[in-house]
């Protein structure tokens, strides 16, 4: 949530899970930036940014007007073209007026692309799929990355099938990948300590690769 101007992320306990908030349209090509603050002292812990996150979190959905026509009694052509926030709950009471809307689900899985720090002064890059991992960049320790508790500036690139990562205003990693070609963007944390991890992320700009 947004605390005292950034977004925080507070993981009260680490199991080894990553936590993370994605929205915004879905996008193709991005620049990612942003400042991150690991306030907490624990260094096992990983953070940063995602990208071409799949789902739609925060968006309106188009109503399937097949089956609001249906659930309304109402012929198709002339529902209406209304689009509802993703998060809203269609209000129906016993005996009243039809539904606002039927909205399909949107799975937000967590599939995308990961560009992470880990307090310890490492980085990598990733790909998740579901429940599954994989390094396209894998675990690599640096002095460009300043470790926790500290801050740190990342720059993430996802330009056609080109990934970078930037950290501190340094080139520090590239992979090529095609797995992901659109998505949300996202902020992730998480902890492999029983105090867990703060992380505030704040300066967030999203922009689109010079051509």
């Amino acid at each position: 949530r947004v605390r005292d101007g950034v977004y925080r992320i507070d993981v009260t306990t680490g199991d080894n899970t990553l936590w993370w908030g994605q929205w915004g349209e879905p996008q193709t090509d991005v620049i990612i930036d942003v400042d991150a603050e690991q306030t907490s002292e624990a260094p096992q812990t990983i953070y940063g940014v995602m990208c071409r996150v799949r789902g739609s979190v925060g968006l309106a959905q188009t109503p399937d007007a097949d089956l609001l026509a249906i659930l309304t009694d109402t012929p198709t052509e002339s529902v209406s073209e209304t689009t509802p926030e993703a998060d809203q709950t269609p209000e129906v009471e016993a005996g009243t007026a039809e539904p606002s809307a039927v909205v399909e689900p949107q799975p937000n899985n967590g599939d995308g692309y990961l560009f992470l720090l880990q307090g310890t002064g490492q980085f990598a890059i990733l790909r998740a799929r579901g429940r599954d991992v994989t390094p396209l960049v894998d675990w690599t320790p640096s002095d460009i990355v300043n470790p926790a508790p500290g801050s740190n500036h990342i720059r993430a690139i996802c330009d056609g099938n080109y990934l970078a990562l930037y950290i501190n205003d340094q080139f520090a990693a590239e992979a090529t990948d095609d797995a992901y070609r659109e998505g949300q963007i996202g902020l992730v944390a998480g902890a492999a300590n029983r105090l867990g991890v703060r992380v505030n992320f704040d300066n967030l700009s999203v922009a689109a690769p010079a051509e």
